[in-house]
């Protein structure tokens, strides 16, 4: 009744108590907790007054012998305070075997102590006992003191110490005779992969700072080599020219391998271009002047430079029109001496097609021309000849002694025309013999025959 309303709430819903809430939210954090590594952190004060950058060493020692971690440093000394699976150990310390000379009598007693047998089968964990056994045989490492177990190698302090020391040692080896053959080499992959090396195991000294000064320069030729590549891609002239400043500021000429090669290319490349850019001037000007010396000069500069362009086959193009002008134009100028009608048709046909308009295709029209009138002329009086018109034939010889007077025509010319007009003359003078003859003859019959009359038939008689 009202206690069952009263726990669902006034309005129906079901109210969840203090002590519920709680048991939920621990579950959950419990959940959490489960699927986890939980690891527990104790903090260390650094001082009194929690100030930056301020370390109260006693104060520091004082917690940590409060909290025991002294004590737990020792014991951790004093019990096999380094376990290494056996992959792991010949991972890292495998490389210091290849230093170190020892013979199989040698090793089969720590091979038969470790692992029950002088002769056990291959594997990481052999291998392991045989490097500790060679580095104790070389007085590298402790005879004893370290145990095999199943999966994992056991070590004190000073057994790790002992490694770190062997490692150390073997590294700086390696490093030094990499740093100096990286050196030697001056390559860029393989001095920047010793000099982290060497970096890493806090090798200083000479070699040291000499692979580092080369490192360093080798970077930036490697910078210059890039921006000269790159220049090169644009064959800018300005661009090259600052990329070859770059370069000489770190000597990448020294550079056997592709330095030196890289910066003989850039510089042919950058006279190449220095070579085009007058050459593409020198057209410009040719183009503008439209002169025929100067365009086949920048040519030929253009080829010698390599220029391939648009400009160039502008250039091209003109000359050859320019050349064909010229050509045209001394052929106009020949047959406007003595070329023939037909020869002088064709010839203006051409200037008129490409536009040339000079004094040699004006002297050609006026030939023309003057041929024409007299070919015009010469069958007008062929034809009036062989009408035997008088009119006709007149009016023709009147042309034709215009057309001869032409100075235009050549001599030959002339003397053809001089030849018809003469014999037209002459047909023209026999004609009009011939209409006079007709003219003074009566006709038959005398006058009466004139008048129509009757004409007698025997003889007059006049008494």
């Amino acid at each position: 009744g009202g206690g069952a309303r009263a726990r669902l709430g006034g309005g129906g819903r079901k109210v969840v108590s203090v002590g519920r809430q709680f048991q939920e939210s621990l579950d959950s954090l419990m959940g959490m907790l489960h699927t986890c590594s939980p690891h527990f952190v104790r903090c260390i004060k650094p001082n009194h007054h929690l100030a930056p950058d301020d370390f109260d060493g006693a104060y520091v020692m004082r917690q940590l012998q409060q909290m025991g971690m002294v004590h737990v440093v020792k014991a951790r000394k004093q019990g096999f305070a380094h376990r290494y699976d056996f992959d792991t150990f010949i991972a890292r310390y495998g490389y210091l075997r290849e230093g170190v000379e020892c013979d199989a009598a040698k090793l089969a007693p720590y091979l038969q102590t470790y692992l029950g047998s002088a002769s056990p089968p291959a594997g990481t964990k052999t291998e392991t006992v045989q490097l500790l056994g060679a580095l104790a045989a070389a007085d590298m490492f402790a005879t004893d003191g370290w145990a095999v177990g199943t999966t994992k190698l056991f070590l004190k302090a000073s057994h790790q110490q002992q490694l770190e020391v062997a490692r150390e040692s073997h590294l700086r080896r390696v490093i030094t005779q990499t740093l100096t053959k990286a050196i030697a080499d001056q390559d860029l992959a393989s001095l920047d992969e010793a000099v982290a090396r060497a970096v890493e195991i806090r090798l200083t000294g000479k070699l040291v700072e000499e692979a580092k000064a080369l490192l360093a320069t080798l970077r930036e030729r490697e910078k210059a080599f890039e921006a000269l590549t790159e220049a090169m891609e644009m064959r800018d002239v300005a661009a090259v020219e600052a990329a070859l400043k770059q370069a000489a500021a770190v000597r990448l000429e020294k550079d056997a391998k592709k330095g030196a090669q890289k910066v003989s290319d850039a510089k042919a490349l950058l006279t190449q271009l220095k070579a085009q850019q007058v050459a593409s001037n020198a057209l410009a000007a040719a183009l503008a002047s439209k002169d025929v010396k100067k365009l086949r000069d920048a040519l030929d500069a253009a080829q010698k430079s390599g220029l391939n362009s648009g400009q160039v086959t502008q250039a091209q193009r003109m000359l050859e029109g320019l050349k064909t002008k010229d050509a045209l134009e001394k052929k106009l100028a020949a047959a406007a001496k003595g070329g023939s009608l037909a020869e002088l048709t064709q010839l203006l046909a051409q200037a008129e097609e490409i536009g040339l308009s000079t004094e040699a295709a004006r002297a050609a029209k006026r030939r023309h021309a003057s041929l024409q009138e007299s070919a015009q002329a010469s069958s007008a009086l062929q034809s009036a000849s062989t009408a035997r018109d008088e009119e006709a034939l007149r009016a023709a010889i009147e042309r034709a002694s215009a057309a001869e007077q032409n100075q235009a025509a050549a001599e030959r010319e002339k003397a053809a025309m001089s030849a018809e007009l003469a014999t037209a003359k002459e047909l023209l003078a026999k004609l009009e013999a011939e209409h006079s003859t007709v003219l003074a003859t009566p006709p038959r019959g005398g006058a009466a025959a004139a008048r129509g009359l009757p004409t007698p038939s025997g003889p007059v008689s006049y008494v």
